[in-house]
């Protein structure tokens, strides 16, 4: 493709393709920069574009791209600069993007920025094509022997199918995890409650009587509670302002 190209911008007076089918291949060209990258038309899908081009448009970063990969932008003669120009030249009056017969147009005022002949900047279109210029995964060493079974050693080797690479689940494993069978798990439940009793029997045992804990308590006076609850137990102008009862005196109670 690149020494196609090279060909092509090497001897623009080249006699050129048929008219027609440099127009159905601009077509095609048109609707495959204008696609390349959306999710309808996903990068590296097999298949031929058809060739039409209605109601499809192409924005200026896809028309820097179409000239950059079909080697129209030479930066001696058409640059980058010429390219948005272009753009902006050939795209109708309040639209963002051209549409193809925007796009035949611009074509044109290629050939003249490059005094070439419009068919010669057509068969450069149509003989490219998007290129992918983003990064490729790369697998070394180490993804391998994370990723390929057949490299695994000791008990993870074990676990994997040597020929299909799938897991073996439980037959893979050595030894069967205890807590597979759920007896041992109520056995060993039952044995936390059995000596959670034992510890509360014990606790309660030396924990001394309830009677014992009130006259000990009882021997040392009335709580706070009672003394701020009880009134027979207030002194000075607070006693006055209660009766006997526990009732307020009111103004009667006051000095």
């Amino acid at each position: 493709m690149l020494k196609n190209n090279a060909e092509l911008r090497g001897n623009c007076l080249r006699p050129s393709m048929p008219t027609a089918a440099l127009t159905l291949d601009s077509a095609a060209a048109f609707e495959e920069f204008s696609s390349f990258g959306a999710s309808r038309h996903p990068i590296g899908s097999p298949g031929p574009v058809p060739h039409h081009a209605q109601g499809i448009a192409m924005d200026s970063s896809k028309f820097a791209k179409l000239c950059r990969d079909s080697g129209l932008i030479d930066n001696e003669t058409f640059t980058l600069i010429d390219c948005d120009i272009v753009f902006s030249k050939c795209k109708k009056v309040g639209k963002r993007k051209l549409e193809y017969d925007d796009f035949r147009r611009a074509l044109a005022e290629i050939a003249d920025i490059r005094q070439c002949h419009v068919s010669h900047v057509v068969a450069m279109v149509v003989s490219a094509a998007p290129e992918i210029n983003g990064t490729l995964p790369h697998a070394d060493e180490l993804i391998d022997k994370l990723t390929d079974t057949s490299l695994y050693t000791g008990m993870h080797r074990a676990r994997f199918d040597p020929v299909t690479g799938q897991g073996r689940g439980l037959a893979g494993r050595e030894t069967i995890s205890p807590t597979a069978d759920l007896s041992a798990i109520v056995s060993r439940h039952n044995s936390a409650t059995t000596l959670g009793s034992k510890a509360s029997a014990a606790n309660r045992a030396l924990s001394p009587p309830p009677h014992e804990r009130t006259a000990a308590s009882s021997s040392a006076g009335p709580s706070v509670f009672d003394r701020l609850n009880n009134v027979k137990s207030f002194t000075g102008t607070h006693k006055h302002r209660f009766n006997s009862d526990g009732t307020g005196r009111g103004k009667a109670g006051r000095d």
